[in-house]
C-alpha cells in the first residue's frame, strides 16, 4: 500500500474512481505531513475535544471503585466500558448517552427481576458503568457464559497486574466488557438465549 501511495497510484479503483489514476502530488504531501504529525484523528463533529482515556486508566478506575466498595459486595460487581467510544473521533457526547441508555435497557431486559436497576456510572467521565449481578438475578455462571463469547478480553503484559488485582478483588475476568460489544452481542442469539 505504501509503495503504491509513493508511486501516486490509488488502490481499489484509483483516485476519484478512475482506475490507475495517480493521486495528486499536493495530496501525497498532505498525507505525508499528516502521518509525520502522528496521524491524529480528525476533530469531532459538533463536539468538544475530549482527553484520551487509556487502558491503564480504565483498569485503575475499576480497581479504585472495587477498593471503595464493601468487601462483601465486590464478588458481585462487574464493569462495562465506553472508553473506546469516548476515544473515537466520530462518536459525539449525545451518542455516548444513547449507549449508556441502551446498556441499561438491555441488562434490565435480560434480568430475572421486575425492578429496573440502571448501571451505576462511575469514573472517567462516566465511561465506566458498574452493575451488581444480584440486581439482575445473574450469577457467576451467567457472567461466565457472556465472557466466554467476549473477543476483547486478552490483556497485554502491561496490564496483567491490574487485571489480576481486579480478579483478586471481584473474581471478574476479563476486568470489564466493552459496552458496545455487549449491546450488539447480548441482544441477539446465541447470548440472548
Amino acid at each position: 500500500m505504501i509503495r503504491r501511495l509513493e508511486a501516486g497510484v490509488m488502490p481499489l479503483g484509483g483516485y476519484n474512481g478512475q482506475r490507475g489514476a495517480k493521486l495528486p502530488e499536493e495530496e501525497i504531501q498532505a498525507l505525508r505531513a499528516w502521518v509525520g504529525a502522528g496521524a491524529l484523528a480528525p476533530p469531532r463533529r459538533g463536539d468538544v475535544a475530549r482527553p484520551f482515556i487509556s487502558e491503564s486508566q480504565v483498569l485503575h478506575a475499576i480497581v479504585q471503585d472495587l477498593e471503595a466498595a464493601p468487601k462483601a459486595n465486590r464478588p458481585f460487581l462487574r464493569y462495562f466500558s465506553l472508553a473506546n467510544l469516548w476515544n473515537a473521533s466520530d462518536v459525539d457526547t449525545a451518542t455516548l448517552g444513547l449507549y449508556r441508555a441502551a446498556l441499561g435497557k438491555l441488562v434490565n431486559h435480560l434480568s430475572w427481576k421486575k425492578e429496573i436497576v440502571r448501571p451505576a456510572e462511575t469514573g472517567l467521565a462516566n465511561t465506566l458503568l458498574r452493575i451488581d449481578l444480584r440486581n439482575y438475578r445473574w450469577n457467576d455462571q451467567t457472567w461466565d457464559r457472556i465472557t466466554a463469547a467476549y473477543p476483547y478480553g486478552a490483556m497485554s503484559g502491561d496490564y496483567r497486574r491490574e487485571a489480576a488485582k481486579i480478579h483478586e478483588l471481584s473474581g471478574a475476568a476479563p476486568p470489564y466488557l466493552r459496552a458496545d460489544w455487549f449491546i450488539a452481542s447480548a441482544s441477539v442469539s446465541p447470548l440472548y438465549s
